[in-house]
């Protein structure tokens, strides 16, 4: 259980931090690849999520969580994490992009808006779970 309180404010503030950037990148990349018609829509998002992972990773083990798990423990629990967020926005990217409604590019920032609320609630209660009797600072 989450129990708001200002230590969690500033995990959430500090979460939120790592989290924009790893948007901004992943959006950046994914738009730019299929603005400059380097690669499909599937790929330009696949490469761009590999490089927002190692930034959210990186950001989240080692400031927004300061994390005490295992290193590679942490790493396997992101990476589930992130991958099931990510295959939440392929489909919502394969929903938008089949519909025409929207650009290529309109429909990857929308799919790529969707997954931090999925991410931190699985990262904080799992993925950077602390040990029993150890605080979160």
């Amino acid at each position: 259980m989450i129990r708001f309180n200002l230590k969690e404010f500033w995990m959430m503030v500090r979460f939120g931090v790592v989290g924009i950037l790893a948007t901004v990148i992943h959006m950046s990349v994914a738009s730019g690849l299929v603005h400059f018609d380097v690669t499909g829509v599937f790929p330009a998002n696949l490469i761009a999520y590999l490089i927002a992972f190692c930034v959210a990773f990186s950001g989240h083990f080692f400031w927004s969580f300061r994390s005490e798990s295992q290193f590679m423990q942490a790493l396997r629990r992101y990476f589930i994490i992130s991958a099931s967020a990510f295959a939440v926005n392929n489909v919502v990217l394969l929903g938008l992009v089949s519909s025409g409604v929207l650009s290529k590019v309109a429909s990857v920032l929308i799919a790529a808006a969707i997954v931090p609320a999925i991410s931190y609630v699985a990262s904080r209660l799992w993925g950077f779970r602390q040990a029993p009797g150890r605080g979160v600072t």
